[in-house]
């Protein structure tokens, strides 16, 4: 009786170990690695709002998402379309000179770009 369950079992998990595996990753378009933007964005506690421009060589018309960002950051709009490889990023900052002690915070802003991938750019807010 225990080799005819351990037969059982064996099968089923070979059963579910074949059904359980997808190769549909292959046939994905594979995104390339994270690029880092040349520029970094500065901010100080009198920035209240900016435009940004964000220009990637092989964008194009690409569709763009907002992934991380700071948190005193406030996009107008999370996603959006590159024209002609760049794209105007809108966003409020808030006031947290409050919260930090004087000197140089980093942070980073990610981009996701159709076809692309990960798209960071440094964020430093500078609090004198």
């Amino acid at each position: 009786m225990q080799r005819i369950i351990g037969k059982f079992l064996l099968l089923w998990g070979i059963v579910f170990f074949a059904m359980s595996c997808s190769d549909d990753f292959l046939d994905s378009p594979q995104l390339r690695t994270t690029r880092s933007a040349p520029t970094a964005i500065y901010l100080t506690p009198t920035t209240v709002y900016m435009e940004h421009t964000v220009t990637v060589t092989d964008a194009g018309n690409a569709a763009y998402s907002v992934g991380l960002c700071p948190k005193w950051i406030t996009f107008r709009y999370l996603k959006g379309s590159f024209k002609d490889n760049s794209v105007v990023l809108k966003f409020t900052v808030q006031n947290v000179s409050a919260s930090f002690e004087p000197g140089t915070y980093e942070s980073v802003l990610s981009l996701t770009i159709e076809n692309i991938g990960a798209y960071r750019i440094p964020v430093y807010f500078v609090n004198e």
